[in-house]
């Protein structure tokens, strides 16, 4: 369970983490509780360029070994079934969790554990708070939303689903919002220390005058940015955009509006948008890696070469160019059947990292496709040389390579 307020929530990569080594130990369940085998796990961490991609077991089990403390995401796909993003906090030298994956076609009615969540809303004091909007989600469970309204006793009961992380967003006039993250188990859950501020104790805390009656640009901008958050995470993309929007016009600097705007863009396509508030953003936050890469992007998409190389400079100066960001790039360009793009990219990202065996990879068939076969041998060495011993492409390497000797 995990509390949060609303403001400098969202997407929050700041590698601000400790970094001790920790052990994730997972199994993937289906709506009926039943456990998934062969599902695709990937597990990355917030802040890092760690990844791990496993598959579960038999029985629906996966182990990540050596991850690092911190936010972790942990995305689950597999044929026949809906993607789904988990996300919590890993504190302990060893977390287990289990992840539910619904089947295509399936829907919340389909799902059997379905234990409750309750709880008391009281203030920092300990007060009963009556008359609080809570509002229900789970990411991956789109129909799951509820909102309620609690009554003069401040109590609540819902049913969650278990297997789940549900945010529940709270708000009350003259309180400031807040987000609790519960992990449902499969068992009844309790949340014992569900309390809010008021607008003068959060305003205390940021060191702004509670006194004050007319709202400064700073606040202003907070306020609306913990309007766009709930839009966010609803998908609502032009909503939050909107809110976020009405944020830096307060206060241009509010780093986490700025964020907003990039995301909200990206998922609407909106690339000039994305280069635009992404440049803003990192002129305060250059080291923020998943920003650098998704605004480079952008730069490329738009054709806007003098805007490309500044932010290129700003990556290698700050320490923020990602070479997987720009090896996935370089990807769906080969997908896209444009090589005469994914070369630069490729040899963009051996630059940053000698060591990336599958830039060497896809370099070895690029070359092969355009029949320059010796330098096809040469990048395809060099990926062996790089690869990990049981690395998923070593025999098709090992294999065009001697068809390409021939």
């Amino acid at each position: 369970m995990r509390l949060a307020f609303v403001f400098g929530l969202l997407l929050a990569a700041s590698g601000a983490f400790a970094q001790t080594k920790v052990t994730a130990f997972g199994t993937v369940l289906d709506q009926d509780g039943k456990p998934v085998a062969g599902a695709d796990v990937k597990i990355s961490v917030a802040g890092t360029n760690l990844q791990q991609t496993l598959k579960t077991n038999r029985k629906g089990k996966f182990n990540a070994f050596k991850i690092k403390q911190g936010e972790i995401t942990v995305v689950v796909s597999k044929a026949g079934y809906q993607t789904k993003e988990y996300t919590y906090d890993h504190k302990k030298v060893r977390e287990t969790i289990k992840i539910q994956l619904m089947a295509e076609g399936k829907s919340l009615a389909d799902v059997k554990v379905r234990p409750k969540l309750k709880g008391v809303v009281k203030d920092t004091k300990g007060k009963i708070l009556g008359e609080v909007t809570l509002k229900f989600s789970i990411k991956g469970i789109d129909d799951y939303g509820q909102t309620i309204t609690t009554g003069a006793d401040g109590k609540f009961e819902v049913e969650g689903v278990a297997n789940n992380l549900i945010e529940v967003y709270a708000k009350k006039d003259e309180y400031r919002d807040q987000i609790y993250r519960v992990r449902m188990a499969e068992k009844d859950e309790k949340i014992d220390d569900f309390k809010m501020q008021t607008l003068n104790e959060a305003y205390a805390e940021m060191g702004i005058d509670p006194s004050t009656t007319k709202k400064k640009p700073k606040d202003l901008a907070i306020d609306f940015y913990n309007e766009a958050v709930p839009f966010y995470q609803q998908k609502k993309w032009s909503a939050a955009e909107e809110m976020a929007k009405k944020s830096i016009e307060q206060d241009p600097t509010l780093e986490n509006s700025l964020k907003l705007l990039v995301w909200a863009n990206k998922e609407q396509n909106d690339w000039k948008e994305v280069l635009q508030y992404g440049q803003s953003y990192l002129k305060l936050k250059p080291e923020d890696k998943n920003v650098m890469n998704v605004t480079i992007y952008a730069a490329e998409t738009v054709k806007d070469k003098t805007a490309l190389k500044e932010l290129k400079e700003l990556a290698r100066a700050s320490g923020s160019l990602d070479p997987s960001g720009i090896f996935n790039q370089a990807v769906e360009k080969i997908n896209a059947g444009d090589d005469a793009a994914a070369g630069p990219l490729l040899l963009e990202v051996i630059e940053i990292d000698s060591t990336f065996a599958r830039a060497y990879f896809e370099l070895g068939k690029m070359k092969t496709r355009e029949f320059e076969f010796e330098e096809a041998i040469k990048y395809l060495k060099l990926y062996l040389k790089n690869a990990p011993k049981g690395d998923r492409y070593r025999k098709e390497a090992e294999d065009l390579i001697l068809t390409l000797a021939e």
